[in-house]
């Protein structure tokens, strides 16, 4: 478990609302974040199964709605935002989980999908190792995370 996991819960279940509401304003997500991620999202996504790890109040999941996704399990530290998310999705698979603890069987996915939320994890090797597990051989990882100067201030 990350050392920021239980705090980053509590702030993420205490500002759930707030959250949701500054998306759709927030520049940087709307004209950089998510239009490079959806460019580098494959377009067919029929008949895989994804992870989205991160998924906050669930902007990512229209995306991988509208690629095909059918199969879909999102995971997040928050469980109000997991609420907000499984209100707009009601037929993806939520599971409160940390993403340095991922309990889902060896080879689950096809694709792994999350935005800006691996710089919670204080141990790469370990997250990555656990998305390299429950990820099917010839899967797809595609991941965003803050840039370099986030990284000198931890």
């Amino acid at each position: 478990m990350s050392k920021y996991t239980d705090r980053n819960e509590q702030s993420y279940d205490s500002h759930a609302e707030e959250w949701e509401s500054t998306i759709p304003i927030n520049l940087a997500h709307k004209y950089m974040e998510k239009p490079a991620m959806a460019t580098l999202l494959p377009q067919d996504l029929h008949g895989k199964s994804v992870l989205c790890i991160g998924v906050g109040s669930g902007e990512e999941l229209g995306l991988l709605f509208r690629r095909g996704a059918e199969d879909m399990t999102a995971i997040d530290i928050s469980n109000e935002l997991l609420k907000r998310s499984a209100s707009k999705f009601p037929t993806v698979k939520y599971s409160k989980m940390d993403m340095m603890d991922l309990s889902f069987a060896d080879e689950s996915f096809d694709v792994v999908y999350s935005s800006l939320a691996f710089h919670y994890s204080d141990d790469w090797d370990q997250l990555l190792s656990g998305i390299y597990r429950v990820l099917k051989r010839g899967g797809i990882l595609l991941f965003s995370t803050h840039r370099p100067e986030f990284w000198e201030k931890k």
